[in-house]
């Protein structure tokens, strides 16, 4: 069932995400850019770092570093978002009022982070693991491009969201939950909420998706996906 989210006289056409976490049923770019890299999404899902949230056997010292590598993360991130709002035409404003909406929670994931992270902890101070450092990289290329495009941006942005809203329904449904000391990671990742946001950044690129530009694309999603894995693998365990 298609959503209608409207903002500044326009609306945006919102497949909601199945329960699996998956993007809705539809023939939009984004959804076959996930179908052709969901074989990286299955790699993520079997790395050390998700499967040890799945059963609570993660070391803490592992968390914590993840926690450190995602806040740096997170803030090229949201670095992204915002060139991905400057680059919105004034008939795109619809489009720059969900993207704000984006790096709001963004600003709390990372407020989040650095809570859980306890007060000695500085995204400033932390040596980031060559992945962590590859994954920004790739973000910052990718959004300071000056030939950019607001699809190019999009695909480099939207792995990161409908990843971890994925791993998170697929942990909701089959890891150990009762007595997990990060099942309130798999709760955030999980949950409804977190989810509405994948649907809304995959219409903006469907909105945006410029015919016969769908490889070029598929190259950035999936070397984002990639680089997904990547940071996952690199947490000690």
């Amino acid at each position: 069932m298609v959503q209608l989210v409207s903002s500044h006289g326009k609306t945006l056409k919102v497949v909601p995400s199945l329960p699996s976490g998956e993007p809705g049923l539809h023939d939009g770019i984004s959804a076959r850019l996930w179908a052709a890299t969901s074989a990286l999404a299955q790699e993520s899902m079997s790395t050390p770092f998700v499967t040890g949230i799945a059963d609570g056997t993660l070391p803490r010292s592992t968390f914590q570093h993840y926690l450190a590598q995602d806040t740096n993360y997170l803030i090229m991130y949201g670095n992204a978002y915002a060139t991905a709002v400057n680059m919105c035409r004034p008939d795109q404003q619809h489009v720059a009022a969900a993207l704000l909406e984006v790096i709001d929670k963004i600003n709390q994931e990372v407020a989040k982070h650095t809570e859980d992270s306890g007060p000695d902890a500085s995204a400033t101070t932390i040596t980031l693991v060559p992945a962590t450092t590859a994954y920004t990289s790739f973000l910052r290329r990718i959004s300071s491009c000056p030939t950019a495009t607001l699809a190019e941006v999009m695909a480099a942005v939207i792995p990161c969201s409908r990843l971890y809203g994925w791993i998170g329904r697929q942990l909701v449904a089959k890891a150990t939950l009762e007595g997990n000391p990060y099942k309130a990671w798999i709760d955030t990742y999980g949950c409804e909420e977190f989810n509405q946001a994948s649907p809304i950044l995959e219409a903006i690129l469907d909105e945006v998706y410029i015919p016969g530009t769908y490889e070029h694309l598929l190259s950035i999603y999936e070397e984002a996906m990639r680089l997904e894995r990547n940071f996952f693998a690199a947490q000690p365990t």
